[in-house]
């Protein structure tokens, strides 16, 4: 009992310190979760941020959400990396990113990692995220919780990755960034 008491403090604190009920100004939301088709409503909006945010925090990579009806012609794997380098350029490090993109009306998802991320966000792994966890929920109209369980599976992905002095197993830069795309 005594053990349990003090867990139970825990989880409380961890779980209330990040809840949606914060206020999250429009500037702060746009940063994180462009939302161009409108397939997000604000609650689920504000819970992507939050779990954002907790995933920035761990695992110190940035992660970026955007979604469009239409890329108008252009390859979703360009749009991602162009999409990516515009959104990170002013970053201090730019090959710290992830970036998903949703393409409603070609029904497209990207899980774009860039350079120094191959190592941890490895191709089969951002594959079957896609293929298992956010192709069917895509098919219902379940955009929010698709992208939501992506997003705790990458921070799953790097929680798992991390060795015991904070850095991750086989930290090093490379010169390609991994690219999943599949269609839902």
């Amino acid at each position: 009992m005594k053990i349990l008491i003090p867990v139970l403090i825990f989880i409380c604190l961890a779980s209330c310190s990040q809840q949606p009920n914060d206020t999250i100004t429009p500037s702060q939301l746009q940063e994180k979760i462009k939302d161009y088709a409108n397939v997000l409503n604000d609650n689920q909006k504000a819970n992507l941020f939050h779990l954002i945010n907790g995933f920035e925090r761990e695992a110190g990579s940035q992660l970026s959400i955007i979604t469009v009806d239409s890329l108008l012609g252009e390859s979703i794997h360009s749009f991602s990396r162009r999409k990516a380098r515009e959104w990170y350029h002013s970053q201090s490090d730019p090959d710290n990113r992830i970036l998903i993109t949703v393409v409603v009306q070609n029904k497209e998802i990207a899980i774009y990692a860039a350079d120094r991320l191959q190592h941890i966000v490895k191709k089969e792994i951002t594959n079957q995220i896609i293929l298992e966890d956010m192709a069917p929920r895509f098919r219902k109209n379940r955009y929010g919780s698709g992208i939501f369980v992506a997003v705790s599976k990458m921070k799953k992905i790097f929680k798992d990755n991390k060795v015991a002095d904070g850095e991750y197993r086989h930290s090093h830069k490379n010169d390609h960034s991994t690219i999943a795309v599949r269609q839902f």
